[in-house]
């Protein structure tokens, strides 16, 4: 019962933190892990984390679609 999420009602700003791994070509295993947090009002209410859709080849491709899957 005395747990929960508090919020500041005058803050109202909402941050989105992300990232991700580039897969382990050790296990042949090309699909990255992407993690959000979500934040309003400085309180984290919502956090993720899943493997990407497809295989990617870079780190760079990797941020590009754990950011698309964060919007």
């Amino acid at each position: 019962m005395n747990i929960g999420v508090t919020i500041d009602p005058k803050n109202d700003e909402i941050d989105i933190y992300l990232d991700t791994n580039h897969g382990d070509i050790s296990l042949d295993d090309w699909k990255s892990i992407s993690v959000g947090a979500y934040y309003l009002g400085g309180s984290l209410i919502h956090w993720t984390c899943h493997k990407q859709r497809m295989p990617v080849h870079s780190s760079a491709e990797s941020e590009l679609i754990g950011t698309s899957d964060v919007i």
